[in-house]
């Protein structure tokens, strides 16, 4: 099992209000070991998989040069705030991400980087424990969390009947299939879907969101092209009105269109969580104490915006559900929504 030293990357709360570009150029100083297994790809229409990988990992290389970190940041590890058996090591936070997974987790230039891996960096910052991340592609999550090889995994989706068996916390980021605008300027909530109506909306062919533009608008309306990337050149070009994509995916996939931005969910968005063993209690009650935290003091919001790009992240953050605990032992609210990326600073 091949290991690499990874950069992960907590944010401090002295990086908000600083322009997306400023955030995306904020790295952490804390080293992550990292496992690194070999890939393996859940079927999703292989082909259509393949190109919207080859794709994402062309926007994850964007994101490797960045160095530097918070002076100061973390917390030593005779601060930790969990010991074993709370977590299998001492003073280590091990958390399972899914590489074949972009922009949460994925490979670029031999380091795992990505929206997960970055959360997690918060989160361990906020523990006071050093970060271990696990490439768990292709593995049996609900094991590695029952025998103590992860403590936590990530990229959890809301009522995925494939999900492993974990108590869940969050959501720390939402999803949903959505519409991208070229030159949307407008403030979330803004964007009028009666507008998707009779005009021609570029996705790619077999995805759930052209699926969803035909189920909504009518398949005439739908212009089917063989990768997102293509779909939003067309966008670019003024082939067609408006494109659709997965809503982090898509946000992600257009930091390389400077012009073109999400303005809308086209659907209620599901959430997106974090998991622990079901019997880890304490840790479950901790994490939803630390996701509280790097929420009220603006870490998670620079995350979004580094990943997503502001105007983007600013309509994902705005349909954020709640953040609660959802573990089939208990619920537990954590109080008001997310904040909104856009009042970053403020």
């Amino acid at each position: 099992m091949k290991r690499v030293s990874h950069s992960a990357q907590p944010l401090s709360s002295a990086h908000v209000g600083r322009p997306a570009q400023a955030a995306r150029s904020a790295q952490a100083g804390r080293r992550a070991q990292t496992t690194v297994r070999p890939a393996k790809t859940a079927s999703l229409s292989r082909a259509l998989l393949l190109v919207l990988v080859s794709a994402l990992t062309g926007v994850l290389l964007l994101f490797t040069g960045c160095k530097g970190g918070v002076e100061g940041a973390g917390l030593s590890l005779g601060e930790a705030k969990v010991v074993p058996p709370t977590v299998a090591a001492s003073g280590i936070l091990r958390v399972g991400v899914d590489s074949s997974h972009a922009p949460f987790a994925g490979i670029a230039n031999g380091s795992l980087i990505g929206i997960d891996i970055d959360i997690a960096a918060a989160l361990a910052d906020d523990l006071g424990l050093k970060l271990e991340i696990v490439d768990i592609v292709g593995q049996d999550a609900s094991a590695l969390l029952a025998d103590g090889s992860i403590d936590i995994v990530m990229g959890i989706q809301q009522d995925d009947p494939a999900a492993p068996v974990a108590a869940q916390v969050g959501p720390y980021l939402v999803d949903a299939p959505a519409v991208f605008a070229l030159d949307f300027a407008g403030a979330a909530g803004d964007f009028d879907l009666g507008g998707l109506n009779g005009v021609k909306v570029a996705a790619q062919e077999g995805s759930l969101s052209a699926w969803q533009i035909g189920e909504l608008y009518g398949e005439d309306w739908v212009s089917n092209y063989p990768s997102l990337n293509a779909a939003f050149d067309a966008l670019e070009s003024g082939e067609v009105s408006y494109a659709a994509a997965d809503a982090v995916v898509g946000s992600f996939l257009a930091v390389k269109y400077p012009n073109i931005d999400c303005a809308a969910l086209l659907t209620d968005p599901t959430g997106i969580y974090m998991g622990v063993a079901v019997s880890n209690l304490e840790l479950l009650d901790t994490l939803q104490t630390s996701l509280r935290t790097i929420r009220d003091n603006g870490v998670l919001e620079v995350i979004i915006d580094k990943w997503l790009g502001p105007i983007s992240a600013q309509v994902v953050s705005n349909h954020q559900a709640i953040v609660s605990l959802e573990s089939g032992v208990e619920e537990a609210d954590l109080g008001e929504d997310l904040p909104d990326p856009s009042n970053a600073g403020d």
